[in-house]
């Protein structure tokens, strides 16, 4: 399990209401986003691994995050593609009217962004609110940002930090001071 030295505001007032009734949360039987009957590219697994991901700092031991936080590790691809869009949305701020799988990478790539390379893109890309774009890349980019957050979460863990939510290159927190990321760069 992935420790908690990354620090990201996410689900700050969401984690008392229930994902059961987001469209595509858990028991919902929504797609990962769009459209109903949408395919996606993204695979259930790397989407379990998202959901692991965003919705364990916003995890309060109970909850709609805490639920999300579950599905996330539970690993059952299936049933991460079907609360997918409900879970980003409890977990991640300023997603509401974003498309689920650009929600988040824009937040998961956020902190490892390193302003001019793949993490970059994938960051960028979240951004982009194009559901086949976001689709078509989502594995590729959970995948190397997941890692490069696991490489920052250990060397700040060895080098005594506290966690942080600023660019591997120094970049600056987003703006209002600690915010969720979700939709703005």
């Amino acid at each position: 399990m992935i420790g908690s030295a990354l620090s990201f505001a996410a689900c700050g007032d969401d984690d008392d209401e229930s994902p059961l009734g987001a469209a595509g949360a858990p028991g919902q039987g929504g797609e990962s986003g769009g459209a109903a009957g949408a395919p996606s590219a993204a695979s259930g697994d790397a989407q379990c691994r998202v959901i692991g991901e965003l919705c364990h700092a916003a995890d309060a031991g109970e909850g709609a995050a805490h639920e999300c936080h579950e599905l996330g590790h539970e690993g059952d691809g299936e049933a991460c593609t079907a609360g997918f869009a409900g879970c980003v949305e409890t977990c991640v701020d300023e997603s509401t009217g974003e498309e689920p799988l650009c929600a988040a990478l824009g937040e998961l790539c956020h902190a490892v962004d390193d302003e001019t390379g793949p993490l970059h893109e994938c960051h960028e890309l979240g951004h982009v609110n194009d559901e086949a774009v976001c689709a078509g890349q989502f594995d590729h980019c959970a995948e190397i940002c997941l890692a490069a957050r696991e490489e920052l979460e250990e060397s700040e863990a060895g080098s005594g930090g506290a966690g942080g939510h600023g660019h591997a290159e120094g970049g600056a927190p987003h703006a209002g001071g600690g915010g969720g990321a979700g939709g703005a760069p």
